[in-house]
């Protein structure tokens, strides 16, 4: 598809989507880089993390990681991609406050300790990743030998 590109945004003006028939996952590739991308998700996009119905899911997928993580204060758990508009994380302030000490959140490009993480939760997140196989081995690679990887994420053939 070509699109009109508003001048000074670093997204090429043409991208070819794909779907995947195994998974459903629809994804764009073009002339750019992750760099580029994350420049264009800071810059120009507008997550909408904060969107008053998307804090209230967010909050609910806190109760269901922390069921997951057996109620242990200790877990590490690591939000992968969901610092919102402002910077922070719902998922990681909702678990803080039920007593998560070692819940963080990390975005594309931040170091993650190899076998260190008991539950990685990736919302919404993985379909704007420019290299998905590079991302998925150091995402595999952080969790610790029992870890928990979650992936939610728009289904395809449901926009399709």
């Amino acid at each position: 598809m070509s699109y009109k590109i508003p001048d000074g945004w670093p997204l090429p003006s043409k991208i070819g989507w794909y779907t995947c028939d195994a998974c459903g996952m629809l994804y764009g590739d073009g002339a750019f880089s992750q760099p580029v991308l994350n420049e264009y998700y800071a810059k120009y996009y507008g997550y909408g993390v904060n969107s008053p119905a998307n804090v209230e899911r967010l909050k609910m997928d806190a109760v269901m990681i922390s069921g997951l993580a057996g109620y242990a204060k200790e877990t590490v758990i690591v939000d992968f991609g969901g610092a919102g508009d402002d910077g922070k994380s719902i998922i990681v302030n909702s678990l803080r406050d039920r007593g998560y000490v070692n819940a963080m959140c990390i975005g594309a490009g931040d170091y993650i300790y190899p076998n260190d993480c008991d539950i990685i939760y990736a919302s919404h997140v993985i379909e704007h990743i420019y290299d998905l196989p590079e991302t998925m081995a150091i995402l595999s690679a952080a969790l610790a030998p029992k870890g928990l990887l979650i992936i939610d994420g728009p289904d395809a053939t449901g926009l399709l």
